[in-house]
């Protein structure tokens, strides 16, 4: 895979043709796909696999879907009928369309924003086909990175994608994040990336969605992860992953394998069968996510030629069960019951050993039970046994119970006297707390008498300071309103800079700011005093004024303004 990898990812210069092709496909629904040497009758097909007219072109890997159409990388000069002014004749550009049963259906320009021209197997759309989420070169750099970028629908049916920016803010150091896969809800994002912590070359990595950010990535374990690579990650809408491998028991060079989601974490990948996986390498596998029912992927021949070619997978003719009526479904169980590698045939081996244990554990439990059947008969004879002794004892116990009647009497004689006794003290004990509790309650009135009384006074105290305070605020409303008004200043804006506010309206001497002598202007507001200096006319000599005393040591001073010795906003 290092031949194809480096190959659909460096070549940007020498680029080949796009085909469109109307040319017949071999159909292998009915016959069989020469990739194993092995032929299965039709009936037995569970999925049908045909090769697309579709070139792949570089640096491209594959496609994606974006709806029900696919996202492709194509030269311009193939579609010169729909070539917008901005593009250069012959253009390397992403395209979409429809998939037909081997070839596109009207194929239209994807990105009328800007020019995309990135890798079109490394798209990731969210649910509503409003954010995409892909992989591109750095600007100036060597890496591929994750950028992302919205659709902005500018009336029914048209829009555009927003210019990319910085790539996401994981995609640190001198590392290259390629091939993001988006959950189904919008939370998770699974990549492949060469960064630290990796097990082989590249691993899958997992981040998740917290409010408008995403988590530290983590490694998504050596379950999934070898000490080779791992690439090409894709979710479908119950977050199993499908990826590339070529660490894991496989045909070839890279196998595409699925690991079933659970719920909480991913469970052992399985291989998808020579069904799928040839002796080549075998990547960027993807699913329709709006029917589950089409897929893609791409598949480069063991020769080491370099041409990539574009397989298409649907479900086949057979029926199956409601359970496996979408890919996902009828994929996960062909590749479970495959026993072509000895870690699945072990896994069999002890899924029989389990049966066989269950089996002995079973004729175990029926050999306890008729052990058991013959106690509880013997018991009952025992029981029997006891019955006849029990009656025997009970003549006996009823001649001791009458002597120990009159024994009891006795007995009962002692206590009643015993408990007259304890009723007695008990009712002296009950006066005595009585009177005690008539004490507290006395000494707990006297106590709340004398706390209501000193809290009239406090409260006698507060109204009295606040009908002071209220006539002083009145007092320096007055103050501020009777304060005359030069006729030259009157019904005119005053910039006035404050610099400190109080409760308690004491004088301030003038201040010096810059070795220039100021008075005071004082006025009431909001119930506050606040202290002022100069008065303008201009608000920009009012601001250097606020700059001079910001740095006087009045770091709270600011412009306010005032008509007729009023404030105003």
């Amino acid at each position: 895979m290092k031949r194809f990898y480096g190959f659909m990812f460096s070549c940007s210069l020498v680029l080949s043709c796009l085909v469109l092709t109307g040319l017949t496909t071999p159909d292998y629904s009915g016959g069989r796909r020469e990739l194993s040497g092995i032929e299965l009758p039709p009936d037995e097909k569970p999925v049908k696999i045909k090769s697309f007219g579709l070139e792949i072109i570089p640096p491209s890997a594959g496609i994606q879907f974006y709806r029900n159409a696919i996202v492709f990388l194509g030269f311009s000069k193939n579609f010169h009928k729909m070539i917008p002014s901005h593009v250069s004749f012959g253009t390397t550009q992403a395209y979409y369309a429809i998939p037909g049963d081997s070839t596109l259906i009207n194929p239209l320009v994807f990105s009328t924003g800007f020019m995309f021209s990135f890798p079109c197997d490394a798209i990731s759309f969210s649910r509503d086909y409003d954010r995409m989420y892909f992989t591109a070169r750095e600007k100036g750099g060597k890496h591929y990175k994750i950028y992302s970028s919205d659709f902005s629908e500018r009336r029914k049916g048209k829009g555009s994608w927003s210019e990319p920016g910085k790539p996401l803010d994981f995609c640190s150091g001198d590392f290259s994040y390629t091939h993001p896969a988006l959950s189904h809800d919008g939370m998770m994002l699974v990549f492949a990336s060469d960064r630290g912590g990796t097990a082989g070359n590249h691993d899958l990595f997992i981040t998740r969605k917290k409010g408008e950010k995403w988590s530290e990535p983590e490694n998504m374990g050596n379950l999934v992860n070898t000490e080779a690579d791992e690439l090409h990650p894709f979710l479908d809408n119950q977050n199993n992953l499908y990826f590339s491998s070529d660490g894991h028991p496989g045909y070839g060079g890279f196998d595409i394998f699925v690991s079933k989601y659970n719920g909480e974490s991913w469970e052992e990948p399985v291989n998808l069968t020579e069904s799928v996986n040839t002796a080549g390498d075998d990547i960027a596998f993807t699913l329709n996510r709006l029917d589950g029912k089409t897929g893609f992927y791409t598949s480069v021949p063991a020769s080491g030629e370099k041409d990539a070619r574009l397989f298409k997978i649907v479900i086949g003719d057979t029926k199956t069960p409601e359970s496996l009526a979408d890919l996902t479904g009828i994929l996960i169980k062909t590749a479970e019951a495959d026993t072509t590698f000895t870690y699945r045939k072990l896994l069999l081996a002890q899924a029989d050993d389990i049966a066989r244990a269950e089996k002995e554990a079973r004729a175990t439990e029926a050999e306890r039970a008729a052990k058991d059947e013959k106690a509880e008969k013997e018991k009952k004879a025992v029981k029997a046994e006891e019955t006849k002794r029990v009656e025997s004892e009970k003549a006996r116990a009823a001649e001791k119970a009458r002597a120990a009647e009159a024994k009891r009497l006795a007995e009962q004689a002692k206590a009643a006297e015993s408990k007259r006794l304890a009723d007695a003290a008990k009712a002296a004990e009950s006066k005595r707390l009585a009177e005690e509790a008539k004490a507290a309650e006395a000494k707990r009135l006297a106590d709340a008498a004398k706390a209501a009384e000193a809290k009239r006074l406090a409260e006698e105290a507060r109204a009295a300071e606040a009908n002071r305070l209220a006539e002083e605020a009145r007092a320096a409303e007055a103050k501020n309103t009777d304060t005359e008004i030069p006729e030259n200043l009157k019904d005119v804006v005053i910039y006035r800079v404050q610099f400190r506010s109080d409760v308690s309206g004491k004088d301030i001497k003038d201040l010096m700011i810059d070795g220039k002598s100021y008075t005071p202007y004082v006025y009431y507001y909001l119930k506050e005093y606040r202290y002022t200096v100069g008065e303008f006319t201009a608000i920009e000599p009012a601001r250097q004024l606020q700059s001079a005393l910001r740095k006087a040591g009045y770091p709270q001073a600011f412009v306010a303004v005032f008509k007729n010795n009023e404030r105003i906003r």
